[in-house]
């Protein structure tokens, strides 16, 4: 589903201000190490660190970059993709009812 949504609404717009913060971001896992950009991750998007496991590099890497770059939360623009998505396909489903 998450490609669905990313397909359709995109995450992000790509551009070199995405790439350097990307690679500042990279940067920083080696300096500081994952534990500690995990909880940076914790501190700016708790939801996303909720699901995000402290090992998963990544991830937490993709989320501190969105959170710096759009200074939005990446929880929260998944969600919004995830409505629009919904919204989209949900008419194309076959319907539940009995």
């Amino acid at each position: 589903m998450l490609y669905l949504r990313a397909l359709i609404d995109g995450l992000y717009d790509d551009d070199d201000e995405a790439a350097t913060i990307t690679t500042v971001c990279g940067s920083e896992l080696q300096e500081r190490g994952a534990g500690e950009m995990y909880r940076e991750l914790s501190e700016r998007d708790p939801d996303l660190a909720a699901r995000t496991r402290p090992e998963d590099h990544h991830r937490i890497l993709r989320g501190l970059a969105i959170s710096r770059q759009r200074r939005k939360r990446l929880s929260a623009l998944q969600s919004v993709s995830s409505t629009a998505a919904g919204t989209l396909i949900s008419p194309l489903l076959p319907s539940r009812r009995p």
